[in-house]
């Protein structure tokens, strides 16, 4: 199928997420667009992310199936959720930007199903007793989060009236928190890698 026509279809189904009681996903399975996110040229890519974007960020009674389909999304398929990820700040509010980057960061910190990490998020707390994820779910998703933040990180830290994001994004990359990271990926070079590329964003003051 000609480029000119797959960019005419998701314009199409685009057009459809607009009205209420109309579902884009009649014409195309999630799925489907998901294998196509990273094989396709970044026109097109950003087309696809606004369709499913939706699908996989946190919002309101379906927060945590969204999380959960993002967790999975990053830990089994990187590419996808790189290309997804990427296109996100062009897509969603700073203050949704920031919201991903803590689930992803409690993600990171504590193996847990998306409920418990939502309410951890909203109450700034981790469980003292809390089991760490695995080394390579871990690796997983500080890559997601180093690519977030490597798309976002230039309008969350220094744009224009996102004051209060980089305020909240500071928090919760907090000198604790990056230092549990970086613990973490102590004898993981690959987790680690992706921590510099986090911890570049940041005040030397936050970095171990």
């Amino acid at each position: 199928t000609s480029q000119r026509v797959r960019t005419a279809a998701l314009d199409l189904a685009i057009e459809v997420a607009k009205v209420r009681g109309l579902n884009w996903q009649t014409i195309f399975r999630p799925d489907a667009l998901l294998t196509r996110l990273p094989l396709e040229p970044p026109p097109l890519q950003q087309r696809l992310a606004r369709l499913l974007l939706p699908l996989h960020i946190p919002a309101a009674g379906s927060a945590p199936a969204q999380l959960g389909r993002l967790l999975e999304l990053c830990t089994t398929r990187r590419a996808t959720a790189a290309a997804l990820l990427k296109h996100m700040p062009k897509l969603a509010t700073p203050a949704a930007v920031v919201k991903v980057l803590k689930l992803l960061l409690c993600a990171m910190l504590v193996d847990a199903p998306p409920a418990a990490l939502l309410t951890m998020a909203a109450a700034d707390e981790t469980p003292e007793d809390a089991s760490p994820p695995s080394p390579d779910r871990f690796e997983a998703l500080a890559a997601a989060a180093a690519t977030l933040l490597d798309a976002s990180g230039s309008t969350l830290l220094h744009g224009a009236g996102t004051e209060a994001e980089r305020e909240a994004l500071l928090a919760v990359f907090s000198a604790e928190a990056v230092s549990a990271l970086y613990a973490r990926a102590a004898d993981a070079p690959a987790a680690r890698a992706h921590l510099v590329r986090l911890a570049a964003w940041l005040p030397a003051a936050q970095v171990p």
